[in-house]
């Protein structure tokens, strides 16, 4: 007679969590609009696991765009966090930020919805003689871009190393500031 049933040891059971949290992910295209429901008994106690394992990649990206922001000037420090995290960390960029989502959504919306949106642009208008509304472009094309070099590198078809990545940024920033400066 064949086996019935197999337990897990912490370690396979940490990774079986692990996975079922990214499948949740990807199969929602995020967790903007995810419920996770447990039966109080056993299946509430693992609701509350796969819940943390999802906080927990977030909690990671997050980490990343802080110490972005506290790069000089701010807009390329977060800019350079966003690529280094898809370096490091190239399946959790993968899983956070390309998969197919259920709706398409405007950029505006992505980048509105990101904590560091406002300190990003306050930073730009700091320095710059720019609106907010052209500092929140300049930072919209920046993002594009960075996003870009990101899904490159994740995906391991280019490599850069963190010079030509911040030069990269610096020429992207300083082409699109010329351009919003000459328009006034």
């Amino acid at each position: 007679m064949g086996i019935k049933a197999k337990l897990l040891d912490s370690g396979a059971m940490d990774r079986a969590l692990t996975r079922l949290s990214h499948e949740i992910v990807e199969k929602n295209g995020g967790v903007e609009n995810v419920v996770l429901i447990g039966i109080k008994t056993r299946g509430l106690p693992l609701a509350n696991r796969v819940a943390e394992k999802i906080k927990k990649a977030y909690d990671i990206f997050e980490k990343y765009i802080e110490d972005g922001l506290k790069e000089n000037p701010p807009f390329k420090g977060v800019g350079k966090a966003y690529i280094r995290f898809a370096s490091e960390k190239p399946k959790l960029f993968q899983l956070l930020f390309m998969k197919e989502k259920g709706v398409e959504t405007k950029v505006e919306r992505l980048l509105n919805n990101a904590e560091e949106y406002g300190k990003v642009v306050s930073s730009i208008t700091s320095v710059y003689p720019v609106t907010d509304v052209q500092a929140a472009n300049l930072y919209k094309h920046l993002w594009i871009y960075a996003h870009g070099i990101a899904v490159l590198i994740a995906t391991r078809v280019c490599t850069f190393s963190d010079e030509e990545i911040s030069d990269m940024l610096t020429v992207v920033f300083v082409s699109l500031l010329k351009e919003y400066l000459n328009k006034k």
